[in-house]
Formats: C-alpha cells, structure tokens, sequence
C-alpha cells in the first residue's frame, strides 16, 4: 500500500468495516470494473508468520469450492511478499450480532426466514464434506430484504470419513469459546 494512497492493486480501499488480531476487512472498489467487492487483507505482523498465511489460504480454498447463494461468493486470492488478501462479493447486510442489539423485533419477525437459510447453508457445506466450525451471529450476515450470508471459513474442516475417522487422532478444539459445543 502506497503511502499518500488507500490503494492495493487493482483495489482502491472505500471503507474499514473491521479489524481483528491478524486481518483487516475492507470495502474496496475494483478499479478497472468499479465493482465493490470485499477485501480480507492480511496485517503486516500476520504476513510474516507463514501460519496465518496458510489459515488465509485454507479459507480460499475452502470459499473456491463452494457456491451457495447463502454463502458468501469468493472471487480471488492474492498473495505476494508485499500483501496477501481474498477478494469476496460485497454484500450489503449487518452481521446477526449488529441485528440482537440494534433490531430484536425485526429480526424476531425474520426468524424463520434467517433459520431456513442458515440450515440450507450448512445443509449445502455438509453435503459437500465441509464442517464451518465456527457458526456464530459475528458470521451471519442478514439485510432487511432476508437474505443472508454466512462468511469466515478459516476454521472450517473437512468431515472425517471412513478410514480417516480411525485414524484422525485427537483433534484441536478451534471455534468461539461462548459459541462452542459442550
């Protein structure tokens, strides 16, 4: 990123919508095409830790390989020693935690709605061999209109199989804490 710019690439950044430990999401706007798109962008400390570079990866993968209209779209990764990030659709819609606290009765009215479309999401994953592993309202995106999202693959696993159950292993316990499954 050019220092007098909010530019990366073909990618000019519009607006910071978050910011974690390890990665910034960003609003961006294709310049050759103006379409605005959704960028997760790799923090420079995150860069360097080949890690999260490889979580960042997995995430791609797993996005690429699905097409659900309750999942959110991948585009493309990118990733050079400067910067690394994944280009996602825009989609225009609160998280489900944003919506508990700013429009309960809304949502209360949008439940079935939101219920159905997170069932058919994971239905979909599932048929497809893949475990999200980290279902919570910071990763359900609804808009008014009831469409909804479901975002952040990182955590996600393929489902143990046949042969592959015996001999998994013991495996790492990776999600939210308050979300978890006891």
């Amino acid at each position: 990123m050019s220092a007098g710019e909010l530019k990366i690439d073909d990618y000019e950044l519009v607006n910071s919508i978050a910011t974690g430990n390890y990665s910034q999401i960003w609003e961006v706007v294709d310049t050759a095409t103006s379409e605005h798109l959704v960028m997760k962008l790799l923090l420079p400390d995150a860069l360097a830790q080949s890690s999260q570079l490889g979580i960042l990866k997995h995430e791609a993968k797993v996005a690429k390989s699905l097409e659900h209209p309750n999942l959110i779209k991948f585009h493309k990764l990118v990733s050079s020693k400067e910067s690394a990030y994944i280009i996602m659709e825009y989609f225009r819609g609160a998280s489900l935690n944003a919506q508990i606290f700013s429009d309960t009765a809304g949502l209360q009215q949008r439940f079935r709605k939101l219920f159905e479309s997170i069932c058919l999401a994971l239905s979909y994953m599932h048929d497809r061999g893949w475990v999200h592993r980290d279902i919570k309202p910071d990763n359900i995106l609804m808009n008014k209109g009831s469409e909804l999202r479901l975002i952040d693959f990182s955590l996600s696993s393929k489902h143990a199989t046949g042969l592959s159950k015996l001999f998994a292993g013991k495996k790492t316990i990776q999600g939210t804490r308050t979300y978890i499954a006891p």
